[in-house]
């Protein structure tokens, strides 16, 4: 994959860059655009959303060498998270990611200080057969695109995921985009 990395990085640093007057969508539209004349096969998820930092507003577990990251730059974070079987196979269990996804919209994810290792824990115990699980608080007004899925959802799933209060087990108004991509 000869553009995976390096090009990944100079589209969204481009856009970053030169497109701060652009509200989050727009930038996702734009992103989406460019990497689609590249990715070949691949299947991609991007998300744009505000420029923040700290595990209480994000946190992500994922494939190292298929998640590009840029935080904190030109007003907003992009992650670019690439699904390298979707596309030779993995779209034929939509459903099987779907239920896992859709099991974590309630009484799944506790209300918390950090959400650091809460993606990893979701990864192992609910969401199996994903390369990558990222939660991004809907405060942060994120964006999901997805290019050369053939699906609506891209290559995986994403829901709204509530917190809920620990103590009480009763759901609260902490939200969280949740989204979960195949292998």
């Amino acid at each position: 994959m000869g553009y995976w990395p390096d090009d990944v990085e100079s589209v969204v640093h481009r856009i970053q860059d030169d497109r701060q007057d652009l509200w989050n969508d727009k930038k996702a539209d734009l992103i989406a655009e460019e990497l689609k004349k590249i990715c070949g096969s691949d299947s991609l998820y991007i998300m744009v959303y505000d420029e923040c930092g700290g595990y209480d507003n994000h946190s992500f577990y994922a494939s190292i060498d298929q998640t590009f990251y840029s935080f904190r730059r030109g007003g907003c974070n992009v992650v670019v998270y690439r699904s390298t079987e979707w596309n030779s196979g993995g779209k034929d269990h939509l459903e099987i990611i779907k239920l896992q996804v859709e099991s974590c919209r309630t009484g799944a994810i506790p209300e918390l200080y950090t959400y650091d290792g809460i993606p990893k824990w979701l990864m192992k115990y609910r969401i199996q057969n994903s390369g990558f699980i990222g939660m991004v608080g809907t405060w942060r007004n994120a964006i999901v695109r997805s290019v050369n899925s053939n699906t609506e959802w891209g290559p995986g799933w994403w829901i709204t995921a509530t917190c809920y209060d620990w103590d009480t087990l009763e759901n609260t108004d902490t939200k969280f985009t949740l989204i979960a991509g195949w292998q």
